[in-house]
C-alpha cells in the first residue's frame, strides 16, 4: 500500500491531468461514425496524441466514393482541433494512417501540451468537409 501511495504522490500535475483524460470516445450520425482513442506517450508530458478513425456510412460510400480517398487523406488536416475551455487548440500535426481497414480513414493527431490546453473541459472537434458537413464534438474528459 505504501508503494502505491508513493507512486500516486510522485506524479506531476501534468501526469495527473493526462491520466484524467478518457481513453476512448465516439460520435455517430446517419452518415458516419467517429472514434477517438488516446495514445500512450510513454511519460512524455509535453504532447497529447490521439488516434481518430472515421467510418463513412456504406450507403453514402456507394454514392460518393469517387474523390473521397484523396480528400480524406490529404485535405482533412484542418478539420480537427481541441476546445479547451474557451480556447481553440490546433494540432501540431495530423498524419493520415494507412491502416488496412476497408472504408476507414485513420489519423494520428498530436497536440502540444501547454497551459491553455490543460484547462477543463476538453473536447475534440471535427468539422467534416466531405461526408456530411456536420461538426462533431467529443468529450475527452473521463466521465
Amino acid at each position: 500500500m505504501l508503494v502505491a501511495l508513493l507512486a500516486i504522490s510522485c506524479k506531476t500535475p501534468t501526469e495527473r491531468w493526462l491520466n484524467g483524460l478518457a481513453e476512448y470516445s465516439q460520435a455517430e450520425s446517419a452518415s458516419m461514425k467517429m472514434e477517438v482513442m488516446k495514445m500512450d506517450t510513454k511519460n512524455d508530458t509535453t504532447i497529447l496524441n490521439y488516434r481518430v478513425r472515421i467510418y463513412p456510412d456504406k450507403k453514402w460510400l456507394e454514392n460518393n466514393h469517387r474523390n473521397l480517398v484523396s480528400e480524406m487523406n490529404y485535405e482533412a488536416d484542418s478539420c480537427f482541433f481541441i476546445k479547451a475551455g474557451g480556447a481553440k487548440c490546433s494540432p501540431g500535426f495530423v498524419q493520415p494512417v494507412a491502416n488496412g481497414i476497408k472504408d476507414c480513414y485513420e489519423y494520428l493527431i498530436s497536440f502540444n501540451v501547454d497551459n491553455k490546453l490543460k484547462m477543463r473541459s476538453l473536447n475534440m472537434v471535427y468539422t467534416d468537409m466531405y461526408i456530411d458537413k456536420q461538426t462533431y464534438t467529443l468529450n475527452l474528459d473521463k466521465k
